[in-house]
C-alpha cells in the first residue's frame, strides 16, 4: 500500500474523485488475482 499512499500525495490536484477511481482499479485487479489464486 505503501505505492498507493505515495500516488496520493502526488495526485493530490486531481481530488477525491482522482483517488476512487485509481482505488477502484487497484482492488479490482487485486481481486482478480485473488480469484486466480483461489481456482
Amino acid at each position: 500500500m505503501a505505492f498507493y499512499m505515495d500516488l496520493n500525495e502526488k495526485c493530490n490536484v486531481h481530488g477525491d474523485d482522482f483517488k476512487n477511481r485509481l482505488f477502484a482499479i487497484f482492488t479490482y485487479k487485486y481481486t482478480l488475482v485473488d480469484k486466480g489464486r483461489r481456482n
